[in-house]
């Protein structure tokens, strides 16, 4: 139970929330603490607390596990990050991880600044980590970094360092700094993107007949549109009509030879309504 007087209430500015995301536990266990820790609150009233800030499954979840009824904090809460594995560095920042980033960003053509970015701060989130712990040298970064660039962005990248370098001469096998490359890939794709400008002012032509013909394609639409609400119309007047002769057949109050009139009279109505909707010609005797 959370106790009003020191805790902000679940869903309200400034309370804590956990929506199950792995990668935002220890963010979120932070925080309710900060919280706890402020207002004096016990590990027991933390332990019966926390699971109030979640949603409605994973506060199940905490509330059924051995640690939520003992109050011990620091065992409750260890066991709360022990159902998230993907949490730690060394999952999400992992070989493996790195290697699966690579692999798909590889086949994947860079067209746009954005994309590249994405990739690069993407690549230096994992690679930079497992540099600082000692897992790989900054050479073996660099090595990675560029097997992650499509070949055709890579090339062109590649060519403007080689262009530009003035020290020792290099062995082709020697991986460009990261730094290096990355900048050249971003000087290649933003050179792409003028060049892409100016080509959208010379094909004026070329854009005026799409912009015509993607008018005569809206204008049938709404002719279309429009002969459908037609036929729909049609459709309920005479429905009413139907209606109209059914009642009168109901009714009664015309002899048997009246009655056939108007039952032939309204299954001429329905084949005649049928006809305008679906297009199919009336038959001989209906259109006598």
């Amino acid at each position: 139970m959370i106790p009003p007087e020191f805790m902000p209430l679940p869903n309200t500015d400034g309370a804590p929330s956990f929506t199950g995301s792995p990668y935002e536990i220890d963010d979120f266990l932070r925080h309710f603490e900060y919280l706890c820790d402020r207002r004096g609150i016990v590990y027991h009233e933390m332990c019966q607390s926390v699971p109030e800030y979640t949603t409605e499954k994973i506060r199940t979840l905490w509330e059924n596990l051995p640690e939520h009824k003992a109050g011990n904090w620091e065992a409750y809460k260890a066991r709360i990050l022990s159902l998230y594995p993907e949490r730690d560095p060394g999952y999400r920042q992992s070989h493996g991880a790195l290697m699966r980033l690579i692999r798909r960003q590889a086949r994947m053509e860079i067209d746009r600044l954005s994309e590249f970015a994405e990739y690069n701060r993407e690549f230096l989130w994992i690679a930079s980590w497992r540099v600082k712990q000692g897992y790989m040298t900054e050479s073996k970064r660099d090595e990675y970094f560029a097997d992650g660039i499509h070949k055709d962005l890579l090339s062109e990248a590649r060519s403007l360092l080689k262009r530009r370098h003035t020290g020792p001469k290099r062995k082709s096998s020697d991986p460009w700094p990261h730094k290096d490359l990355a900048d050249a890939c971003i000087e290649v794709l933003m050179t792409r993107d003028t060049e892409d400008r100016g080509s959208v002012w010379d094909s004026d032509g070329d854009h005026d007949r799409d912009v015509d013909e993607y008018d005569y394609k809206v204008a049938a639409r709404h002719r279309e549109i429009e002969e459908a609400k037609v036929r729909h119309h049609r459709l309920e007047v005479e429905q009413e009509n139907i209606r109209d002769i059914a009642a009168t057949v109901k009714s009664g109050s015309e002899t048997q030879a009246q009655t056939n009139t108007l039952v032939v009279q309204m299954l001429r109505y329905l084949v005649e309504a049928v006809s305008q909707v679906t297009s199919v010609p009336l038959p001989a005797w209906a259109a006598a």
